[in-house]
């Protein structure tokens, strides 16, 4: 069972007429950049904390409720953070049918903003008094408030103009992008700090998004024709018809084999203790967090152009695909190489930095048309756009999950006795990154919507 993101649905429902705000002529035309920002708010906050979860705070907390399997429980968290996006076709599906004089958007955005700031709270708490199933409970119910605001918010854009989408793409990943840098300035701020202050600021960012989003216009819908949600479309929502929706599923599978690969990435915190041999943890994440600055940096300066570029038809969406897949398949090919014939030493040290930019560029690549390549392939009859994006949600989460699970298990086999994993281990951890890099690419060249 697949899912992916899709624009508003038409199907099932009476034809919308003509003067159907939603089908104005302003939703034709390009709003603001400052409009698109709004908009789009909500990638903000939920990168900076993505960012600081993934690649710093859950590694933490892992070493701190499990201290001598520390990979294997990274990866169960992961897999919990996965398994919550799992409720983004339902919400998705909930909000495109929602009545209510607030529109379809605000109240699901709202709600799941009030359930992720108590789920944020108990993870705080539960990690300073040592919990670890209560930590694990409030992880999933964070993630599951996330996943509906996020089901919710991104079909904002699609409710109201459908042209450069490209542009859109560009908008949004730049603001994952500076999301991720701010969460990495945060950790270098903080290094020799409680990394657990990560969570006040997750709470203070997703209320002032909720305030910035919830000004958004939205048309009422209390009035219009109900159209109940039953089991059968609830189990409807998470199917991709093969047939009419091909190249729907083919973004989905893509994408996934593509968050496989990234999610190499969560286990670098280990990799600079093993291979770089960076004993002190404070240390490591300040490390983590340098890497992750400059890799940010890059792939923020760069997304937006390349999204606009992604619009021109000599350029279009797969050619980027292929720049990223490739170019992150050797930094994890470079990132094998440096501990053998570097070490860990400043060159080697600033040799993975490099590598990092490098990295960035090509995720900035990627991010660049994700959004507009999930827009371009959208199922166009029987799915909601807030379904269907929160369908193509579940791939990035369905990689997130699986290469965690993956990853951990072969560190796990080359675990050493004193503790730490061989360089064996991260050289075939890593490979398989490499080789999901590669199928992404192969996957999206067989999409034919877009060029």
């Amino acid at each position: 069972m697949v899912r992916s993101p899709n624009p508003v649905s038409v199907s099932k429902m009476e034809p919308i007429s003509e003067e159907d705000p939603l089908l104005s002529p302003k939703r034709s035309e390009t709003p603001s950049l400052m409009h698109l920002l709004t908009m789009t708010v909500f990638a903000f906050p939920m990168s900076v904390i993505w960012a600081t979860m993934g690649m710093v705070v859950l590694p933490a907390e892992s070493l701190r409720l499990f201290p001598r399997d520390e990979a294997m429980y990274l990866g169960f968290m992961l897999t919990v953070v996965a398994f919550a996006q799992l409720i983004c076709p339902v919400a998705g599906q909930l909000s495109d049918r929602c009545r209510s004089k607030w529109g379809k958007r605000r109240p699901y955005i709202l709600f799941g903003t009030l359930v992720a700031l108590v789920s944020i709270a108990g993870l705080w708490s539960s990690s300073q008094l040592r919990i670890p199933m209560l930590f694990f409970g409030c992880l999933f119910f964070s993630q599951c408030a996330l996943n509906i605001i996020y089901s919710a918010q991104a079909s904002i854009v699609p409710d109201n103009f459908t042209q450069d989408k490209g542009t859109v793409s560009g908008v949004v990943s730049c603001l994952q992008l500076t999301g991720n840098f701010s969460g990495m300035i945060w950790i270098i701020m903080t290094w020799n700090m409680d990394y657990h202050y990560a969570y006040g600021t997750h709470l203070v960012l997703l209320s002032l998004a909720a305030i910035i989003v919830c000004q958004i216009q939205e048309r009422p819908t209390d009035g219009d024709p109900e159209n109940a949600i039953t089991w059968e479309t609830i189990a409807q929502s998470f199917l991709i018809d093969l047939e009419g929706d091909r190249d729907f599923f083919l973004v989905f599978v893509g994408r996934t084999l593509f968050y496989m690969s990234m999610s190499c990435q969560t286990f670098l915190y280990y990799y600079f203790r093993d291979m770089m041999q960076v004993e002190d943890e404070g240390l490591v994440r300040y490390r983590m967090a340098v890497l992750c600055l400059i890799s940010t940096f890059i792939g923020m300066c760069s997304s937006f152009p390349l999204g606009k570029a992604s619009d021109h038809p000599k350029i279009g969406r797969k050619s980027l695909i292929y720049f990223a897949c490739i170019t992150m398949a050797c930094v994890y090919i470079a990132y094998c190489l440096v501990p053998a014939f570097i070490g860990p030493t400043r060159i080697g040290l600033y040799t993975v930095y490099a590598m990092g930019g490098v990295y960035g560029l090509g995720f900035a690549g990627y991010l660049s048309v994700d959004y507009a390549l999930a827009l371009d392939c959208m199922p166009e009859k029987q799915k909601g756009s807030s379904e269907a994006l929160g369908l193509w949600g579940i791939a990035g989460f369905a990689g997130s999950m699986l290469g965690p699970l993956l990853g951990g298990f072969i560190l796990q086999m080359h675990s050493l006795p004193e503790g730490g994993y061989s360089y064996q281990g991260w050289v075939m951890m890593l490979s398989t990154g490499v080789v999901c890099f590669l199928l992404s690419a192969v996957v999206t060249s067989f999409i034919k919507k877009v060029n």
